[in-house]
């Protein structure tokens, strides 16, 4: 990946030579952009050169969980800021200092003053990776290993509420797999198809508690995995778009092309853009820099989203300061002075740590937290992109929570009054709530792909399903103070199979071995399946697999089958000890996914990602009966 350090260049690579160091880093000096000039090429060890980065302000750069000093970008070294115990992010999370965000199948919230979690929250539902903006948390489907996007409320760490989910079942959501290096454009949510080409998904979370499905656009040109943004363009694959249309419901147009150019990421620099590649997918290992545009960029860095809203009222005490701009900034303009945040009706300066994603998301932390009841504006100017353009200054204000502010909505129940229900016949839900000020109103959704209801004083509401299938049913509550409704959501199956006909089967990362009483859960991250207690949800056993455990399935004998991405392989384990009991190899590079039995258990279907087939496996003896391409990287749906 890319970034501007200083004036340079900055490229580093997966690439890991036999001493295990990490991977190289190169500085660039492009003042001259036809005849860049290298000035280092190195390899630091310890710092971390994964899909995303985060800068420290001033003087460090995050990546995994690697620390490098570029200060001065000559004498680069790998170096864990001071006073800080840093180290727990993880390849799938993200270290905003002082916070750090494990991803995969839970988020773990670390406070890394303090050295301890102060959170760990699993209720999305998937395998994602966490990016904060402010006080919203993004946790979107990762690397194109799980559908899904979730929101929260983290404006107390301690106590993240979810604001809206689009789970890995949700109808609609399918088309949107598999995302790879999502990305953020103002309110919009960026999913990119890996590889070559694909499509593009978008995700609008203007309304957090309310998330949309925006557009697709498939067809995309050349490796589409990582998207840049400059202002109203997007820059991807071989192309430019421009993404304005989205905003009045259109999908965003192709502006340019670059037929030449097969890098995979593209960084603007003003009316430039320098593109590297790898040879991680067999392409030519270089970097290039082109004009995506003949005049100079002389469009001054603008604020396109940010958390706090205006005028929020009732922020917790911790509150932090997320800010979206879309440009490549010059990171040495941002700092005590042009990014404050003080008490609106006077004195100091809040102190606190700044930090610039490469998602374009600026973000200040406050040290201690704020006082309560009290209004605060944040105030930007001065900040300046890589062209040397000065953003128009822009301010915002918002209010911290106090001890007399009305106590929370809480919901405690709902209920149907037919579960489960026959297909074309009405179910009537209520939901009962307590807490907030003023009267309550509540907003359903059915979870088929409907619209979702108006919000309404209405304490029921009343729906007709078309098709039999398991559906999740939401309710949001709201007050009149202004705060983020209350969501709960209830997993019921409204819709029971009908005599003779057997449920669709799905491929999970969560089964349930109803006999005994127990669920079983992959987890990637550590090559293990869990158990837990299905009535107490305690923990009863943790196993070790095969590499990158994705998907269980359970056999007519009652064991469990597990599919290893990474190993290549099923694994089959005891039902009661967990004990590896069978297994076998499937041929190098499969890469399976998602596993199912049919009706009676005979055979298993493995989705491969790595051929696009599914196979068929006669569960007796192992043998593979047949295997039918698929759309590519398939899954069940």
């Amino acid at each position: 990946m890319l970034d501007y350090l200083n004036g340079y260049l900055y490229m580093d690579s997966r690439d890991v030579p036999a001493n295990g160091q990490s991977g190289a880093r190169q500085l660039w000096n492009i003042s001259n952009p036809t005849q860049p000039v290298e000035y280092l090429s190195s390899r630091i060890p310890s710092g971390g050169v994964m899909h995303t980065a985060v800068r420290f302000l001033p003087d460090y750069r995050v990546n995994d969980d690697g620390f490098i000093n570029v200060f001065d970008p000559l004498q680069m070294r790998a170096e864990s800021p001071p006073a800080y115990l840093t180290g727990t992010a993880g390849a799938r999370g993200l270290t905003v200092i002082p916070y750090e965000y494990s991803g995969g199948t839970s988020v773990r919230i670390y406070d890394t003053r303090l050295g301890k979690t102060v959170s760990k929250f699993s209720d999305y539902g998937f395998d994602g990776t966490p990016t904060p903006i402010g006080n919203l948390l993004i946790v979107a489907g990762i690397r194109g290993q799980s559908r899904g996007f979730a929101m929260y409320d983290i404006g107390d760490p301690a106590n993240p509420a979810l604001l809206d989910l689009i789970s890995p079942g949700d109808s609609g959501w399918q088309d949107y797999v598999p995302g790879y290096e999502y990305a953020v454009w103002k309110h919009y949510l960026v999913l990119p198809v890996p590889l070559l080409g694909g499509s593009l998904g978008f995700v609008d979370f203007s309304d957090p508690t309310y998330l949309r499905h925006a557009g697709f656009i498939d067809g995309t040109l050349g490796p589409s995995r990582y998207a840049q943004f400059q202002d109203n363009s997007m820059f991807v694959g071989t192309a430019k778009y421009d993404m304005s249309p989205l905003l009045s419901g259109g999908v965003p147009s192709l502006a340019q092309n670059f037929p030449n150019h097969d890098g995979e990421y593209m960084l603007p620099l003003g009316n430039l853009i320098a593109s590297a590649e790898n040879s991680e997918q067999g392409r030519v290992n270089r970097f290039t820099i082109f004009a995506h545009q003949a005049a100079p960029d002389t469009t001054k860095p603008a604020v396109a989203f940010h958390n706090p809203p205006s005028g929020a009222n009732y922020q917790h005490v911790k509150t932090r300061v997320g800010v979206v701009m879309h440009e490549t900034l010059n990171y040495a303009t941002i700092n005590a002075t042009t990014f404050r945040v003080y008490p609106t009706a006077g004195g100091a300066d809040v102190a606190g740590t700044r930090n610039a994603h490469d998602k374009d998301i600026l973000t200040f932390t406050p040290d201690s937290d704020l006082a309560p009841s009290t209004n605060y504006t944040v105030s930007l100017s001065g900040i300046k992109d890589v062209s040397g353009n000065t953003m128009t200054p822009y301010a915002f204000q918002f209010r911290t929570a106090g001890p007399g502010d009305p106590p929370p909505v809480i919901i405690t129940q709902i209920t149907a009054s037919a579960y489960p229900a026959p297909v074309g016949s009405s179910v009537n839900f209520t939901a009962t709530a307590s807490g907030g000020q003023g009267a309550r109103e509540y907003r359903w959704d059915f979870g088929d792909g409907s619209n979702r209801t108006a919000w309404s004083s209405s304490t029921t509401a009343s729906h007709t399903y078309a098709a039999r299938g398991h559906y999740r049913v939401k309710v949001q509550v709201r007050d009149t103070t202004g705060r983020y409704p209350k969501t709960s959501s209830d997993r019921g199956d409204r819709h029971p199979t009908g005599p003779g006909r057997s449920r669709r089967p799905k491929g999970s990362q969560i089964i349930v071995d109803a006999a005994n009483r127990r669920v079983w859960t992959v987890n990637p991250d550590s090559n293990t399946v869990t158990v837990i207690n299905a009535d107490t949800l305690a923990k009863v056993a943790e196993y070790l697999v095969s590499k990158d455990p994705r998907s269980l399935a359970q056999d007519a004998s009652g064991r469990i089958w597990v599919t290893s991405l990474d190993a290549d392989r099923i694994d089959i384990l005891s039902r009661t000890t967990g004990a590896l009991v069978d297994g076998f190899q499937l041929p190098p590079g499969s890469r399976p996914h998602d596993i199912v039995f049919n009706g009676d258990k005979s055979y298993a279907y493995v989705s491969l990602q790595g051929s696009g087939k599914v196979v068929r496996i006669n569960s007796g003896h192992h043998g593979q009966c047949d295997a039918r391409r698929r759309r590519p990287r398939p899954r069940w749906r």
